[in-house]
């Protein structure tokens, strides 16, 4: 590479880096974790300013079908990622949980530094807990893993879909007949509604989605330079969301399957929840402690180990 060669591209450097356009869904929930995107993002580059770019997906659209039956993966994220394709967006912003363990090769994920409560909650009518729900319960969620870890402690529950943003399925559950239902606590401490939340369901009840409150920051390959500052910065939670994006991998999982990981790790040994299924009723759980060692062989490992509960 020349000198006039190198100056054109730091002109084009310079330029770019005056304004990141930025790719999310329109929903409440994804723009205000944009917002907190950018002001992650504000800390390491400086001088720069952004714009938002509303993407509205298929997801979004269909607010009937389960999440389950959609005959896509990646159903909230793809169409966000067109436009960094499309050269539309420069950095597309995701909820981690919604993003596939294989994304698309000209494209990387920023290390996974935004975090929020990684549990799910129950929401009910009453302030009942999952315990003191009625017999015969009903609960709305589209979630076939939620599904299948309350069924496995709770077989006389059953299930009803709900779809939609947030607030949208917080008056659609008021307005019906469900006894309760459950969503993410992230989403509803973001946007400060913890009001609504009547328990917390810690990984002994419900193990949370790979990725689970983490924001996902997605950027083009050619364009990693430009984040050297945040791709130098790897916290032990990061070490932890990388265990359960590569055993979201190596199962062959998504939405469509009852599939969650947490790890956790505790100086040299990682404490692991994990569950594994192709249905509700056909579903693996282990809680387990590991001695620390690399990721391919503890995923190996864990793995096996369900394979032992089959």
């Amino acid at each position: 590479m020349n000198d006039s060669t190198i100056e054109s591209y730091s002109a084009v450097l310079e330029k770019r880096l005056m304004k990141i356009r930025v790719a999310t869904r329109g929903s409440a929930l994804a723009l205000k974790q944009t917002d907190i995107a950018i002001e992650y993002l504000k800390e390491y580059l400086e001088d720069v300013s952004f714009e938002k770019v509303i993407i509205n997906t298929h997801g979004d659209k269909d607010q009937k079908t389960a999440l389950y039956n959609l005959n896509t993966n990646g159903v909230f994220m793809k169409e966000v990622e067109k436009a960094l394709l499309d050269d539309e967006a420069d950095i597309a912003v995701h909820s981690l949980k919604d993003v596939p363990s294989v994304i698309h090769e000209g494209m990387a994920l920023l290390p996974f530094e935004i975090f929020e409560d990684d549990r799910d909650c129950l929401i009910s009518k009453n302030g009942l807990r999952l315990s003191e729900l009625r017999e015969g319960a009903v609960i709305a969620t589209s979630s076939i893993r939620r599904m299948a870890a309350i069924h496995h402690i709770r077989k006389d529950i059953s299930f009803v879909n709900i779809r939609g943003n947030i607030n949208t399925r917080l008056k659609k559950f008021m307005e019906s007949d469900c006894d309760a239902m459950i969503l993410a606590a992230a989403g509803l401490k973001r946007l400060g509604l913890e009001e609504y939340i009547s328990e917390y369901l810690d990984e002994d009840i419900i193990i949370p989605a790979c990725g689970q409150g983490v924001i996902g920051i997605e950027v083009k390959r050619a364009d990693l330079e430009l984040y050297e500052k945040i791709m130098n910065n790897h916290s032990v939670k990061h070490q932890e969301i990388l265990i359960a994006r590569e055993f979201l991998r190596r199962s062959g999982s998504s939405c469509h399957y009852p599939v969650g990981l947490k790890a956790r790790i505790m100086g040299d040994k990682i404490h692991i929840n994990a569950m594994l299924g192709d249905n509700i009723d056909n579903t693996v759980f282990i809680n387990k402690t590991y001695e620390m060692c690399d990721i391919d062989t503890l995923v190996n490992m864990i793995i096996e180990d369900l394979r032992k509960e089959i």
